[in-house]
């Protein structure tokens, strides 16, 4: 997977479409994003928006832009992201038969990220990861510092490294 990240410039709430950011997905770089690709969100409080692109937006006669806008799902709106937000798209390396790169391994000490998907703060180590065909992305199953095992899995982008890392 690879990871672009931008500052949010500009939100526009389009009439039965839904949120555009932009600059959105970086013109200078070489990438292969696409519909489907996970977003998230962070405003200056380190809070997140975790969701995916559901549209890109194609601006002819827009030299000045440094990037291609895209769209969000209807559920969020522009009153939702803060103008210098970061925003980070998370690619999906075009799939060859062979799993994509994990972002984490057993025994890294990570912290869950607070957002829609995620509303208990836990940190805790990587007990466990999963490759979903399906989806083409890695889940991870923790154990938090209690040693409790935490009932939920989580995708790379739920979480963020603590500061060491303990061998199993």
């Amino acid at each position: 997977m690879i990871e672009h990240t931008s500052t949010i410039e500009a939100t526009f709430q389009i009439e039965g479409r839904g949120c555009v950011l932009v600059p959105g997905i970086p013109r200078d770089a070489d990438t292969h994003v696409k519909i489907g690709d996970h977003v998230y969100i962070l405003d200056e409080h380190r809070d997140c928006i975790d969701t995916v692109i559901r549209g890109i937006e194609l601006i002819r006669a827009q030299p000045r832009l440094k990037g291609f806008p895209i769209l969000l799902p209807k559920s969020i709106t522009k009153d939702d992201i803060a103008i210098g937000a970061e925003l980070h798209i998370v690619e999906q390396s075009p799939s060859d038969g062979k799993q994509n790169k994990s972002h984490f391994d057993v025994g890294d000490n990570v912290n869950v990220l607070m957002n829609a998907r995620n509303h208990s703060p836990h940190v805790g180590q990587i007990t466990e990861k999963l490759w979903h065909h399906k989806f083409q992305l890695w889940y991870y199953y923790l154990r938090d510092s209690d040693g409790h095992k935490v009932s939920k899995r989580y995708t790379a982008a739920d979480l963020l490294p603590a500061e060491k890392r303990t061998e199993p």
